[in-house]
């Protein structure tokens, strides 16, 4: 895999979304595979059940790791996705405009 797998991975079991109670339900799983759990649901036409049974988790636990990484994707969005603000930056990076 990829080292913007691993760097993935790594920030999202750092960061505030990922859970690190001890009595957490969803401390059981590990990061990677939050976000495996998440990709397979988000990349496949599979219901919440399907990838649940997939993973052999629960359908209520994989809702709340989906729902975490996904508030985590949100968060890190901003510094990874630009848009244009000024006139000459959108004629820089898309020409027909």
């Amino acid at each position: 895999m990829e080292r913007a797998w691993y760097d993935l991975v790594k920030n999202y079991s750092l960061s505030e979304f990922y859970p690190k109670e001890p009595h957490a339900v969803a401390l059981t799983e590990s990061a990677e595979c939050h976000v495996l759990c998440f990709l397979w649901f988000a990349g496949n036409k599979s219901s919440l059940r399907d990838v649940a049974q997939k993973f052999g988790i629960g359908l209520t636990t994989l809702f709340s790791q989906n729902d975490k990484v996904i508030d985590y994707l949100i968060s890190i969005a901003p510094t990874l996705i630009k848009i244009p603000t000024l006139e000459v930056e959108k004629r820089k990076h898309c020409p027909r405009i």
